[in-house]
């Protein structure tokens, strides 16, 4: 079920429109605030970069000697500043509570569409020392539920490598459901072909998780259903078996 943030309250079913219009000062979760991409982080943003350099180069394409620099940073930050502000996407940067200087990651709200779709991508990326300890997870849920309940968005689709295995964990912690895989595509990086995993989430099922959280979505129950009727006539034929040998 999906890792609801704490105070987020039920997400309503949304509007066709957005409801407000640039990025919220900052998210909290209990662990985490997420703040606004902004010049004023470009240190922060440049040292992790710098500390991640080597761990991210497998699944990411291939950066130029200038993107680890002050000034693309600068440059970086500024535009995706003017995006939020335009609507298009949200980007904001990972700190812990005790640590608010330091940036562990970031998370972005990509290729916002508007109109009958109410769509975007879901991107993230994770400091190499701060895995495996929820972050990101924590993370994802509460910007899918800014998505759902403040940007008015209905669906939110996170394209991830298979081989990525913690970050298609992440995903499914969060409460998204695996649809399949995406188109081929080149990583200059790395040189080889693959395909991308493709995940997502409505903002309809978003909202009946939080209003009955008791309730499993229609694919656990059917895979549900599927084990419990096979173990019960697993069950039948021993039984029957039994009671034929003893015959």
């Amino acid at each position: 079920m999906p890792a609801f943030p704490e105070g987020s309250g039920t997400p309503a079913l949304l509007s066709a429109e957005p409801k407000v219009k640039g990025a919220r000062e900052m998210i909290e979760t209990k662990r985490l605030l997420l703040k606004p991409a902004s010049p004023l982080l470009v240190q922060e943003v440049l040292d992790y970069y710098l500390r991640n350099r080597d761990f991210l180069r497998p699944f990411e394409p291939e950066r130029a000697p200038e993107f680890y620099t002050p000034e693309h940073q600068t440059d970086s930050l500024r535009q995706q500043g003017e995006a939020a502000q335009k609507g298009e996407s949200f980007c904001y940067y990972l700190s812990l509570r005790e640590q608010p200087e330091q940036v562990l990651g970031s998370i972005a709200l990509n290729n916002i569409v508007r109109g009958c779709f109410q769509s975007c991508f879901l991107g993230y990326r994770l400091d190499e020392k701060n895995q495996r300890k929820g972050y990101m997870t924590e993370a994802v849920a509460a910007v899918t539920d800014y998505a759902f309940r403040e940007l008015g968005l209905h669906r939110i689709e996170g394209n991830v490598m298979p081989r990525n295995q913690a970050s298609l964990r992440v995903l499914e912690k969060a409460g998204y459901r695996e649809e399949g895989l995406a188109s081929l595509m080149k990583l200059p990086s790395c040189g080889e072909l693959i395909f991308y995993s493709q995940s997502g989430f409505r903002s309809d099922l978003w909202s009946a998780a939080a209003r009955y959280p008791s309730v499993k979505p229609v694919c656990d129950l059917f895979m549900t259903g599927v084990l419990s009727g096979t173990l019960i006539i697993l069950f039948i034929f021993v039984a029957f078996s039994a009671l034929h040998g003893c015959l």
